[in-house]
């Protein structure tokens, strides 16, 4: 039975609500996450340059969807370009590579084993700790994603910093959650190149798969 579901408030939402896929997967050994970083390094800015153009119409057209709202994928694949590096840390060394080769917005989060996750919106106010320790608060019918604690991540305004993944200091991590997170109406092509990536990052580091969900 999927643990993974949307709501059928975010589903009333057709011009508001993302393209959404969902991947279980564990348990990790970090040293194998810290050699797929190694060996992405070595490669991604290759892998990117013939993509460039595809990949900043991808963003643009998140920047639409974000509104006021900064897509941040936009800042980060400039940075890139313009030093081929990626962060030191493992973690977001990771999140970065997967999103840079599609521009496709993407959240890695350590979930409860098992724990159902909801993609939702949100209500006036509704606040969660964000991955730099500050509240985030949230507007009406922004679209979040939820565990049975509370809020993960919101879609515009990133991750929170209670289910944060660490592969530098932790040895394995029991069971981890990758989320693929559109814009609405992304065409299908662009949607399934970005969940290739994904299920071939997972391929090569972990088996088997827990679950794949998709919207």
């Amino acid at each position: 039975m999927s643990t993974i579901r949307r709501t059928s408030t975010m589903a009333l939402m057709p011009n508001h609500c993302p393209r959404l896929a969902a991947f279980r997967f564990g348990p990790v050994s970090s040293d194998a996450v810290r050699d797929y970083v190694a060996r992405v390094r070595k490669v991604l800015a290759d892998e990117v340059t013939p993509r460039r153009s595809r990949i900043s119409l991808t963003i643009n057209r998140y920047g639409d969807f974000f509104g006021a709202h900064k897509y941040p994928v936009g800042g980060q694949f400039q940075k890139f370009t313009a030093s081929g590096q990626l962060p030191s840390a493992t973690a977001p060394a990771l999140l970065l590579a997967l999103e840079l080769r599609t521009g496709v917005l993407m959240g890695i989060h350590r979930p409860q084993a098992g724990g159902a996750i909801t993609f939702d919106v949100a209500t006036e106010g509704e606040i969660f700790l964000g991955i730099g320790g500050k509240d985030v608060q949230c507007s009406a019918h922004e679209p979040v994603v939820r565990d049975p604690k509370g809020i993960i991540a919101s879609v515009f305004q990133g991750p929170d910093k209670r289910t944060i993944v660490d592969f530098d200091s932790s040895p394995e991590n029991a069971e981890l959650l990758l989320i693929v997170m559109g814009y609405p109406n992304m065409p299908d092509v662009d949607f399934e190149e970005a969940l290739v990536d994904c299920r071939a990052f997972i391929s090569e580091i972990c088996s088997p798969l827990i679950e794949e969900w998709r919207a």
